[in-house]
């Protein structure tokens, strides 16, 4: 079990401390280097929860709509996101 005060800033969403690490190498060194950054932080003993979000044994995808163009063809937000989720059940 973990506790945590809620952030004193509103419309702030998460846990209290983030990191975002990129690189334009591969996502095996990104995963390397992700992992051995977690190893220092949890050495610390200041962290009660730390997690990668960058998992290799799974499927991930970003999409970015136009929403523009999605507009031209009559479709609203709520129809492409339907669509991406059928299409993401087929795929796992």
């Amino acid at each position: 079990m973990a506790l945590y005060q809620p952030s004193p800033l509103p419309g702030t969403v998460g846990l209290p401390i983030q990191f975002a690490i990129t690189t334009t190498q591969s996502y095996h060194n990104l995963w390397e280097i992700s992992n051995e950054f977690m190893e220092a932080a949890h050495a610390t003993g200041m962290f009660s929860y730390i997690d990668n979000d960058l998992k290799l044994d799974m499927l991930q995808a970003t999409i970015d709509i136009n929403r523009y163009k999605a507009a031209e063809f009559g479709l609203q937000m709520s129809d492409v996101g339907m669509l991406s989720l059928r299409h993401s059940a087929k795929i796992s």
